[in-house]
């Protein structure tokens, strides 16, 4: 039956008939929290009233805090981004979120649950709401209901879990347990952990899954919905609006049948499930404007207390990410500026480090080994090992982009020794990945092979899975270049995998475009051609500019190969035009020398 041939009252009555026979699990978001008398901010207004709090510190903040919401990028990937600038004092921005305030929607589901209808409940709220709705309904936890909310309790959740019981897994961690904040945090951008996804992939099998008050906006930590798509009993998702954003559009067609959209406000649908399960349910009123006054008091501060140095860092780094290396450098010399004059040794090494990454990512290698040179100095001069080490390792990359293997070994392997005396596991594997780049770009495959496979080890003893799905794809890459292509595409389709696992979408273009080239020296044009458009897919999507031009490069030289001598331009021109409009020139000869070479081609063939 297609989705939209299915009425309303026909989807309720679906609904009500898998609850009914307990094969539903809910996934929970923020939206169930921002009624009253909870009046929680929703994730996007929190952090669009975060960034606005921060502009306050300086009058210049603004318009940079504004272009950056405009990006509407995912709140956990900025909170991290905070975090990693202010430490322990972020947290200071989720006070409010420590409430016992609960409202009906909470109370609803706990009622649903102590009836018996629902047993597992997902949920990306760092609030503890739920678990005090079950508590007012008399349930005690440890006995009628268990709460999992870190790496050892999903563990336990995957071995130990009572079954019959109620669990509720906040994928995200709580704000009882900063801990648990502070790993989802260093974990934006990798996506699920593997007892997060086999939780995820048991339960899809097991049981349909109820989206509500979740608006995806961190749909993309979440692969396993659309890998499991062939095998999940299938899903409801419930919404205001008919106009679903392109990531649940992406759920839905991979899904088919099997997902049902209901449109209606979250309080509707729980009061039709309530009269049709005979349970209380009393509509929560909107949040007071009174809630949002507090919340921009609380915020404002919470954002007085931090240094309009970092301030500047925070929005510097912010710019890197999505590529706007005008204003990240801005921001970072102006942060620079301030750490000089306030003293501030520490700040003054990391704003040199930042504003030395970007030039790096511009293709200006002599500032960038300018500046990184200067913070290397501030952290050897302040005995930060850790630092230091960092450095040492990005100087080291610098002299790979400059065909330096000698110097880009010697950093390395100085990196490598301090990270080891530290007791750095994951800087450990980094280094020595970085030195089997090296081996493998001077042709010593068998060393190339041996440093990536020690890494690989590394990474795999302490968990680091995106590290793993890196050094999976660098090892395809040393088969590549000894031309045993079938081990390589069993190797980048590894590393395919393991990123889609985590939810790591850059990792994930860059190995579509390795098995890409595979094809392409195979001459397996359409295969080639396919992955190349895959990949360029993915960069459009998550505005990864620097795999845009390496994916049209690639779609480009397959259609020149194929003698599609206008497709194969047009691809390249498309290519320079970002190159040009984002300053990064590590790529343009290359591109400028293909386009001469076909636009002669093109002439010749008249």
């Amino acid at each position: 039956m297609r989705v939209d041939n299915i009425s309303a009252e026909d989807k309720i009555t679906q609904l009500v008939h898998v609850i009914k026979g307990k094969g539903l699990v809910l996934f929970v978001g923020s939206a169930l929290s921002r009624f009253s008398p909870s009046e929680l901010p929703v994730g996007t207004h929190l952090r669009n009233a975060t960034l606005s709090a921060l502009a306050k510190r300086a009058p210049r903040l603004s318009r940079y805090t504004e272009a950056i919401k405009n990006q509407n990028l995912n709140p956990e990937l900025v909170y991290q981004m905070i975090y990693d600038n202010v430490g322990d004092h972020f947290f200071g921005s989720h006070g409010k979120l420590d409430t016992d305030r609960t409202n009906e929607n909470h109370l609803f589901l706990a009622r649903v649950a102590k009836a018996g209808y629902i047993r597992v409940m997902l949920t990306t709220n760092f609030d503890h709401l739920i678990e005090d709705a079950l508590r007012k309904e008399g349930l005690v936890e440890g006995k009628d209901f268990f709460v999992y909310y870190n790496e050892e309790g999903f563990r336990r959740y995957l071995t130990q879990y009572p079954r019959g019981v109620i669990a509720i897994i906040k994928l995200h961690g709580t704000i009882q347990h900063k801990d648990s904040i502070i790993a989802t945090l260093h974990q934006t951008g990798r996506g699920l952990t593997l007892n997060q996804a086999q939780i995820l992939e048991g339960l899809l099998k097991d049981k349909h899954v109820l989206f509500v008050g979740y608006s995806g906006n961190d749909f993309d930590n979440y692969p396993k919905l659309l890998s499991m798509a062939d095998t999940a009993k299938g899903i409801y998702w419930d919404s205001r609006s008919k106009e679903l954003p392109e990531y649940i559009q992406r759920l839905f067609h991979a899904y088919q049948d099997k997902a049902i959209s209901i449109i209606m406000d979250l309080r509707d649908l729980f009061q039709q499930l309530a009269q049709r399960l005979d349970i209380k349910y009393q509509k929560p009123t909107d949040a007071s404007n009174e809630a949002g006054d507090r919340l921009t008091q609380s915020l404002n501060e919470w954002a007085s207390e931090i240094p309009v140095g970092r301030v500047l860092n925070l929005i510097s780094r912010i710019f890197g990410h999505i590529g706007d290396f005008d204003n990240a450098l801005r921001c970072g010399r102006e942060a620079l500026k301030i750490a000089k004059k306030t003293h501030y040794r520490r700040g003054e090494a990391i704003n040199l480090g930042n504003i030395g990454l970007t030039y790096r990512d511009l293709g200006n290698l002599k500032k960038a080994m300018r500046y990184l040179r200067g913070a290397l100095d501030i952290y050897q001069d302040t005995s930060d090992l850790g630092g230091a080490a960092g450095i040492f390792g990005h100087i080291g990359i610098l002299y790979q982009i400059k065909g330096d293997p000698k110097n880009a070994l010697i950093y390395h392997r100085t990196a490598l020794r301090i990270h080891q005396e530290i007791g750095n596991r994951q800087g450990e594997g980094k280094s020595l990945g970085n030195i089997g780049l090296i081996y493998r770009e001077i042709g010593d495959l068998e060393k190339a092979l041996e440093y990536h496979l020690n890494s690989l080890m590394i990474f795999q003893e302490i968990g680091y899975l995106r590290g793993k799905a890196n050094e999976l794809g660098n090892i395809g890459a040393v088969y590549f270049r000894q031309g045993d292509f079938e081990n390589a595409l069993t190797y980048y389709r590894d590393a395919l995998d393991l990123h889609r696992e985590i939810g790591y979408r850059q990792g994930e273009a860059n190995q579509l475009g390795n098995i890409g080239g595979v094809y392409y020296v195979k001459n397996d044009s359409e295969n080639a051609l396919r992955y190349d458009e895959d990949a360029l897919k993915i960069c459009e999507e998550i505005g990864y500019s620097e795999g845009k031009v390496v994916s049209l490069c690639n779609i480009g030289s397959v259609y020149r190969a194929r003698g599609e001598f206008e497709n194969a331009l047009r691809n390249f021109q498309a290519a320079l035009k970002i190159s040009t409009k984002t300053g990064a020139s590590r790529r343009r000869n290359v591109i400028v020398r293909n386009i001469t070479e076909i636009e002669e081609a093109i002439k010749a063939r008249r």
